[in-house]
């Protein structure tokens, strides 16, 4: 199978315009050249939208060699949220929020004091300087200590590139 992504975009974009109504896949033939092999070529191509979630189709109850017939094909809101551009609902609803609590910046600021080279007298007297701040001093200390993070030269934007990557 060849996949085909313009004829996929046109066609996502035609269900979407068209939705939510169910269209006879002989009307998305207008959008691709009849020739021989068409047929398969469309067929294949809806089952790959169908199999990542983009499409509904209905089948024919009949019991056929091969592949099914489609009755009909649909976009779905998974398919209309990946031919618009700012990924509709999904991004929206989709949106994830990380919070930090102020034991769990102060645990990980902690085991990298206890982690360092410093002296034992001072990383007790850092660990308790820690322990001791407010969370609003908390959030702040971890703000700079990203900021420091990221403007400490290529390593860390190496390192940030390779994880995001």
């Amino acid at each position: 199978m060849i996949i085909d992504r313009a004829l996929q975009n046109r066609w996502l974009t035609e269900l979407k315009d068209l939705y939510p109504e169910r269209v006879d896949p002989e009307l998305l033939d207008e959008l691709y050249p009849r020739d021989s092999g068409a047929r398969e070529h469309r067929d294949a191509q809806l089952w790959y939208l169908y199999e990542h979630g983009l499409i509904d189709l209905t089948l024919s109850p009949e019991i056929t060699v091969g592949v099914p017939k489609i009755l009909n094909v649909k976009a779905t809101k998974s398919g209309i949220d990946f031919i618009e551009a700012d990924g509709g609902l999904t991004a929206i609803l989709g949106t994830v929020t990380v919070r930090l609590h102020a034991d769990t910046i102060r645990d990980l600021i902690e085991t990298r004091i206890a982690e360092s080279d410093a002296a034992p007298a001072e990383k007790k007297r850092m660990i308790d300087k820690v322990k001791e701040m407010p969370e609003e001093g908390l959030k702040h200390l971890a703000t700079r200590i990203i900021d420091y993070g990221l403007s400490k030269g290529p390593g860390v934007w190496q390192a940030l590139t390779n994880f995001l990557s």
